[in-house]
């Protein structure tokens, strides 16, 4: 790549638009000038034609550009939710996958709800997108009965006790 050295970064930069792809962060990119981190907004750079910079290019100058991490957060029924790295072309399943699979126990039927980063719903037959939430449904009725059944067994079996010591003591007729 040529530049010459007192060149504007924003000349410099729109010359060379190519280099920039979708995952480059350009919101925060600095250049690193011996010990020095200097911020510039890339994308004003790009995009703004209008926009000039007052940084000029100095030897041994070097622009960093970070690249974007996407992510798709997986909760609900699943061994292990969390948040992981975004992968394009893949499905809900994949996702489950990674998150440790459904816990058969409280999940029935691979019942999930996509959610994407502005609140609309999804189709389990859809692409996953960048910062989409799948929540395994915690649908099983078995599950939630094996949870409250033995306290509902201990608190029934206290009150048919109590009734029936009341009932030998003649207190009840």
């Amino acid at each position: 790549m040529r530049f010459n050295n007192g060149e504007d970064y924003a000349f410099f930069v729109r010359n060379n638009k190519d280099m920039f792809t979708d995952v480059s962060d350009l919101e925060n990119a600095y250049i690193l000038r011996e010990s020095e981190i200097i911020p510039v907004d890339l994308s004003k750079m790009l995009y703004d034609a209008t926009y000039y910079s007052k940084i000029e290019i100095k030897y041994n100058d070097r622009l960093i550009v970070p690249f974007k991490q996407f992510f798709v957060t997986v909760s609900g029924a699943v061994y292990s939710p969390g948040r992981y790295p975004y992968i394009p072309d893949r499905t809900w399943d994949y996702y489950v996958g990674l998150a440790g699979g459904f816990i058969k126990e409280k999940n029935k039927m691979d019942a999930v709800t996509i959610i994407d980063i502005n609140g609309k719903k999804h189709k389990k037959t859809e692409f996953i997108l960048p910062e989409m939430t799948i929540d395994a449904k915690a649908n099983s009725g078995l599950y939630y009965f094996n949870q409250y059944a033995p306290v509902i067994t201990t608190i029934l079996s206290a009150v048919s006790t109590s009734i029936s010591v009341l009932a030998v003591t003649g207190v009840i007729n």
